[in-house]
C-alpha cells in the first residue's frame, strides 16, 4: 500500500506499517526535481513525509528505502501461509523429512535470502544440539514421538512434524472386531506408525494361559482380516501388532488388544449397533439376513449387557417380554472399546462397541 494509506489527502489512512509517518498524499515532484526536506504534512514534523520511500510518486531520484516493516509486510504476503505464497513456490520454508530420526539427525530449509534462521522445538522428545543460524539444524533423541520444528528468519515462520524414533511409545487399535465367516474371523486396523516398514500380526487363544502367540499376517500394512481358527464356545483372544520402522520394532499393549469371540457354531440373534463407533448412544437393533429390521415377532431379546474387555458389567437391561431394539447412553463412558452381550432366551450374542 501506498505510504499514505490511499485515502487521498485526508490523513487518516494507514499503510500498517508503524515505522512510516502519516502524510497528507503522494509527492509527485516535477522536472526531476525532489521535494525540499522537510516536507511536512499531516502534523508529521519535524521530518515530515518520507518522499524517499519507493511507495511515493517522487521521482526515482528521490527514493532510496523501504522500511523494515514495510520488509516485513512483503515478506509475509510470500511466506508459507501468506496470500502470494504460490507466487514463488514457497520462499521460504522447512522441508519434509520422509525418514525418522533415530538417535540424530539433520532438518533443513529452504532459504533463497540466505537469513539467519532462529530454530526451535516447539514440542516433542528432540533437543538442538547444532546448527543454530544456519540452514541445517541438528536434532537429538530424547524419546518416541512427533516432533514440532521451527525455524524463524526476518519475517518468515514455518514448522514442520518431525518423527522422532518409532513415532509413538505404543501401538493403537483403531477397530477391532470378530465376526463368524469360517470359525471366528479378525478384522482390525491400527493408526498408522510413521515410516513404518511391516505390521506384525499376532493372536493368542486365551482359553489356555500357556497358549503362544501365533503369527497370523504380516506385510506393510496396518490393517489385517484372517481367521481365528475354531471355537465351540465363547472365549477370549488377544491381538498383538508388532510394527517396525528405520528406529527398530515395538508393539501393541496386550490389554488392548484383548477382543471376545462370540460362539461360531451356529444360531444366536443378528444383531445391528449404531452408529458404532460412537459420542454419545448406541442404538441396539435385532436384524434379518440382508441386515434389515426383522419382522420376525420371535426374533428378540431379553436382557443386554455392557462390559468393559476386563468382562466388568457397566450397563445391565432387562427386558421382561423382550423387545427387537433398545438404546443405551454411553455419555459417562471414557473414549476405548466396550463389548454389548445380547440374552436372546437361549444363547448370548456379542458385538464390540467403539466409544470415541
Amino acid at each position: 500500500m501506498h505510504i499514505w494509506g490511499d485515502d487521498g489527502t485526508a490523513c487518516t489512512g494507514t499503510d500498517q506499517c508503524d515505522d512510516t509517518p502519516n502524510q497528507a498524499g503522494p509527492n509527485e515532484t516535477i522536472f526531476g526535481i525532489c521535494p525540499a526536506f522537510p516536507h511536512i504534512s499531516c502534523t508529521n514534523g519535524p521530518n515530515g513525509d518520507m518522499f524517499m520511500n519507493y511507495m511515493d510518486y517522487s521521482v526515482d531520484g528521490c527514493k532510496n528505502i523501504f522500511t523494515q516493516g514495510q520488509t516485513n509486510r512483503m515478506r509475509a504476503m510470500f511466506a508459507q501461509g501468506g496470500p502470494r505464497a504460490a507466487f514463488i513456490n514457497n520462499y521460504f520454508r522447512v522441508n519434509e523429512r520422509t525418514e525418522p530420526i533415530c538417535t540424530s539427525g539433520n532438518v533443513t530449509a529452504q532459504n533463497l535470502s540466505c537469513l539467519r534462521i532462529t530454530w526451535s522445538v516447539v514440542s516433542g522428545p528432540a533437543t538442538i544440539i547444532g546448527g543454530q543460524n544456519t540452514n541445517t539444524v541438528t536434532l537429538q533423541q530424547t524419546g518416541n514421538g512427533i516432533a514440532v520444528i521451527r525455524a524463524t528468519a526476518g519475517g518468515y515462520i514455518d514448522e514442520k512434524n518431525i518423527t522422532i524414533g518409532t513415532g509413538t511409545n505404543a501401538i493403537n487399535f483403531t477397530q477391532k472386531d470378530i465376526t463368524c465367516e469360517v470359525g471366528p474371523y479378525f478384522f482390525g486396523a491400527v493408526a498408522a506408525v510413521p515410516s513404518a516398514t511391516n505390521y506384525a500380526w499376532y493372536s493368542k487363544d486365551e482359553s489356555n494361559p500357556s497358549n503362544p502367540f501365533v503369527l497370523k499376517q504380516s506385510g506393510n500394512s496396518n490393517t489385517a482380516d484372517f481367521p481365528l481358527g475354531y471355537n465351540s464356545g465363547e472365549q477370549y483372544y488377544t491381538i498383538r501388532v508388532v510394527a517396525t520402522n528405520p528406529c527398530g520394532s515395538f508393539q501393541s499393549i496386550d490389554e488392548d488388544g484383548y477382543i471376545f469371540a462370540p460362539d461360531c457354531s451356529g444360531g444366536g440373534l443378528k444383531i445391528m449397533i449404531s452408529p458404532n463407533p460412537t459420542s454419545s448412544t448406541i442404538s441396539v437393533q435385532v436384524v434379518d439376513e440382508l441386515g434389515k429390521p426383522s419382522a420376525n415377532p420371535n426374533k428378540k431379546f431379553y436382557e443386554l449387557q455392557l462390559t468393559d474387555k476386563f468382562g466388568t458389567v457397566l450397563r445391565h437391561q432387562k427386558y421382561t417380554n423382550g423387545t427387537n431394539q433398545a438404546a443405551i447412553n454411553l455419555n459417562d463412558l471414557r473414549a476405548e472399546l466396550y463389548y454389548l452381550r445380547v440374552w436372546d432366551g437361549k444363547k448370548w450374542t456379542t458385538k464390540s462397541v467403539l466409544k470415541k
